[in-house]
């Protein structure tokens, strides 16, 4: 909760010292615990009272304790009190973790837009994948799906526009120029001390750091959610599952809980998680209902460039308008250390950014407009039916995600949740937002995209585009994953007849992945270019024709075919960015989520023009990568048997303490096991990233539901909960979401 708010806030220092200063002044810039403030003003009399009343009970909590969490005792500080608009300051961290909180990408993408070709454009930043596995495509809604069809004409569809003014008439070739080769970047998660990891690391829930980043483009926040209609299974209910996919860390993301509610005139149950720091139910069911998120990666920023006035330093041009800037202060409080003041500079869209060629831009960005959250999601908890609970997603202010609702009736449905702003005809793709002097316009609750009972009886979203017409023009695209993990779900879901919870579970655990079996075709091919293969060559090409398709620990060709697309990836178009990119800061797959059709494309057709000039052909290429693999992975007298992909996916899910005092890790820590699973496979896992929590859940049926986290509740070492569920988690063995016995009772008994 604590490191929550102060992450959002930019107020990490006060407790971590001058490392954190880095990402202090990254977050300052947004001004978050003044926006929660201006939230909590205009909050509901019923909801503000809320949060009032659960303020009380966490700052009598810390007060009742005997002593201060070791963590602070480690850190030789003591915990803040609670304050209301902190609970607002941890839906700022989920935004930060779920939305571009910068203008980094789209300010690249819209230069490239502008500056290249535009068949080179479309090459290296494509709009649809042969990976694309949408929800709504032509001919597929049913009857009672809602799909409006009147589009405001000021409106545009940011896939479609196109704006052919001012490029320039130049040839793939003429944008080329020699780089130097790195060899393959290590597979190695983050080793150095926790504080430097605050101040290096864009987000709380981030285990990566900038190169870690670099590395593995396909990790991104996100999830899985699917769901079977009651004419799939086997109770006549729907099934709903959801596993959200996050850093991972002691103490988990995610509160499991069990709540019976019971005054004179009712009674509710409910079960699912909650997020610490605020009094909601994130994701779970209740007697009729469930529901469960997806990030939605929509279009929710526009970089606005701003024209400055050289004579009038305080003053800004936006088209004939012109404007002055805002200046506010804003003070760091640093550990041991002394308070560092800040300036910032804000104009009528947000905080403004400079980039190294001295353009000034500014971010438009719905989490910095007052209506970026509410609690409106509380009556998710007393929703009876489907309908209710789509009404209660589209009224409900949180970073706006894909949500999938299941009833007991057997009804499952589709929306957006969270605030959706209306769009207009800009210059580019990008300029997409509708809005006044920098106030969005937002679009009215029932214009929101839905999805009722689709025609096949199942739902899926995995952080992919989930639309092929107009719903698209009002999600936007603001970088949706590639659609292999969604098409992969949706083949396997929709072989379900007659299913139950266990059926759902088994596709959250899949280890299936089909994108790399292209990638396994093209090595095996490519041996022929040894005429006398040495026997660990020999070896490498048997493990790799052995592998049986899936991210299996056990698989040693899985570890080969992964490495082979991570190098030829970072040839072909991570080290060559920066010439079709201006001062690109990440990987190429930053930018260009769908760059694996741009990687196929190019080798396919043998693309001369983007063939690095040190290779003589793509064979040549082929061969290094390759080459480089088996160097790398036999160092040390290594055996390539023993490389498995375990080896190299072993989890490393610590507290923020162990990495700051690696001794105290044995104590901390969860254990360093060997995992199946990859960011492409539906079972998404990574060292330090994955499931963050497993549910599946058909309404009406509590006891059946399965529930996985990878530990318990207790933030304790000493607590047999600290890591109670985490086996079963790492296994995939079925555990109840609902609790079947009371092994222990703490009374709370309000003040009279």
């Amino acid at each position: 909760m604590d490191l929550l708010r102060r992450s959002a806030a930019g107020e990490l220092s006060a407790i971590f010292g001058d490392v954190a200063l880095s990402m202090d002044k990254q977050r300052r810039l947004h001004r978050f615990r003044a926006r929660a403030q201006q939230i909590v003003n205009r909050l509901p009399a019923e909801h503000l009272n809320l949060l009032e009343v659960y303020t009380a009970g966490v700052n009598q909590g810390l007060e009742q304790l005997s002593t201060s969490p070791f963590e602070y005792w480690l850190l030789n500080t003591e915990p803040k009190p609670w304050t209301i608009e902190d609970s607002i300051l941890v839906v700022f961290a989920m935004y930060l973790d779920l939305q571009a909180g910068s203008p980094e990408r789209e300010r690249v993408l819209k230069q490239a837009y502008s500056s290249l070709p535009k068949p080179l454009y479309e090459l290296l930043v494509p709009k649809r994948t042969e990976f694309d596995a949408p929800l709504i495509a032509p001919n597929t809604l049913s009857p009672n799906s809602v799909e409006p069809e009147s589009i405001d004409p000021k409106t545009v569809d940011p896939e479609t526009v196109e704006q052919e003014t001012n490029r320039p008439n130049l040839t793939a070739q003429d944008l080329y120029k020699t780089q130097t080769v790195n060899r393959l970047l290590n597979d190695k998660v983050f080793t150095s001390s926790h504080l430097q990891h605050i101040s290096e690391t864009s987000s709380i829930w981030s285990p990566f750091s900038a190169q870690e980043a670099k590395s593995h483009p396909d990790l991104t926040p996100g999830s899985n959610n699917f769901a079977i209609a009651g004419s799939r299974s086997e109770n006549h209910s729907a099934i709903v599952a959801g596993d959200m996919h996050l850093g991972l860390s002691v103490p988990n993301i995610w509160y499991k809980a069990n709540l019976m509610i019971q005054n004179s005139n009712s009674s509710m149950n409910l079960y699912g998680v909650t997020l610490p720091g605020t009094p909601l139910m994130i994701a779970g069911s209740n007697d009729y209902v469930a529901w469960t998120f997806t990030n939605s990666y929509g279009d929710y920023a526009d970089v606005i460039e701003l024209t400055l006035n050289d004579d009038k330093p305080h003053q800004y041009r936006v088209d004939t308008q012109t404007h002055n800037f805002t200046y506010v202060k804003e003070t760091i409080e640093v550990k041991n250390g002394t308070a560092v003041e800040l300036t910032l500079r804000e104009s009528i869209f947000g905080p403004t950014y400079q980039d190294e060629q001295g353009k000034v831009y500014s971010l438009l960005w719905v989490a910095h407009q007052p209506e970026a959250v509410n609690l409106n999601l509380l009556a998710m908890e007393s929703a009876e039916n489907l309908e209710q609970a789509l009404a209660v997603a589209n009224r409900s202010a949180i970073p706006a995600q894909n949500i999938l609702i299941g009833d007991r009736n057997g009804d499952i449905g589709w929306t957006i949740i969270g605030p959706l702003p209306q769009r207009r005809e800009g210059k580019t793709p990008f300029d997409t937002i509708a809005h006044q002097n920098g106030n969005i316009t937002w679009l009215d609750e029932q214009d929101y995209p839905r999805v009722i009972n689709h025609p096949q009886g199942a739902l899926w979203t995995a952080n992919n585009r989930v639309s092929d017409n107009a719903a698209l023009q009002k999600i936007g695209d603001g970088g949706y994953a590639l659609g292999v993990r969604a098409q992969t779900i949706k083949s396997q879901l929709l072989e379900i007849n007659n299913g139950n919870e266990q059926d759902l579970l088994n596709i959250q655990l899949s280890t299936d992945t089909p994108i790399y079996r292209y990638w396994q075709r093209k090595l095996l091919a490519n041996k022929r270019l040894y005429s006398n293969l040495t026997s660990e060559q020999q070896s490498f090409f048997e493990l790799i024709e052995a592998w049986n398709g899936h991210s299996d620990a056990d698989q040693a060709g899985f570890t080969f075919v992964y490495l082979f697309r991570q190098g030829v990836r970072e040839i072909l178009l991570d080290q060559q960015a920066d010439q079709w990119f201006a001062y690109p800061t990440r990987s190429f797959g930053y930018y260009s989520r769908q760059y694996e059709q741009t990687l196929r494309k190019i080798i396919d057709e043998r693309n001369k023009s983007l063939l690095p000039p040190q290779y003589s052909d793509y064979d040549a290429l082929y061969r290094q990568v390759i080459d480089d693999i088996i160097t790398r992975l036999t160092e040390n007298n290594a055996v390539l048997e023993d490389q498995t992909w375990g080896n190299f996916n072993r989890l490393k899910i610590q507290h923020p303490i162990s990495r700051a005092v690696p001794f105290l890790g044995r104590f901390l820590d969860r254990p360093q096991l060997n995992m199946p699973g990859d960011a492409l496979s539906p079972r998404v896992q990574r060292p330090s990233f994955g499931a963050s929590q497993r549910m599946v859940v058909s309404p009406g049926n509590i006891s059946s539901a399965i529930f996985h986290m990878p530990g318990g509740q207790s933030g304790h070492p000493l607590s047999p909960f600290y890591s109670a569920g985490f086996e079963d988690w790492a296994s995939g063995n079925s555990t109840p979401l609902k609790k079947a016995e009371t092994e222990l009772t703490l009374t709370l008994t309000p003040q009279p």
